[in-house]
């Protein structure tokens, strides 16, 4: 069973960053994406219920993961910016789930200018 969901997780990675245009270099932050989905949804094997469930005893929220796709373009707030001159907002995309970092909906966003992941709260999508 093991060997087969591992095949399944492999070729969802594979797959998102083929369609995506992801970077090679994001690769770690695409499996650990699609690993937080995988813990959160339910199975049939597992009789409808969380693998994060079976595991710890508790339903986790999957509110974050309606919130954003793998790389969508979104608009986060910065903390460095200078008023009135200054856009509040850059572009950035969203890169996964910041589980130690913040509240339920804090999220990871990738700047593609400095090529840094940021935890950001205040992100809006910028299709």
């Amino acid at each position: 069973m093991f060997e087969r969901r591992y095949q399944t997780f492999k070729r969802t990675v594979n797959r998102l960053m083929d369609r995506t245009g992801s970077p090679p270099e994001l690769w770690f932050l695409c499996m650990c994406y699609v690993a937080y989905i995988f813990n959160r949804i339910s199975y049939l094997s597992l009789n409808f219920r969380q693998p994060h469930l079976v595991a710890t005893g508790r339903t986790m929220d999957i509110s974050p993961i309606l919130a954003f796709s793998w790389m969508e373009p979104v608009y986060y707030k910065q903390h460095d910016s200078t008023f009135p001159s200054d856009s509040p907002e850059s572009l950035g995309y969203f890169v996964g789930f910041s589980e130690h970092v913040g509240h339920l909906m804090t999220f990871k966003i990738w700047n593609k200018d400095t090529n840094k992941i940021l935890d950001r709260s205040a992100v809006r999508s910028a299709l």
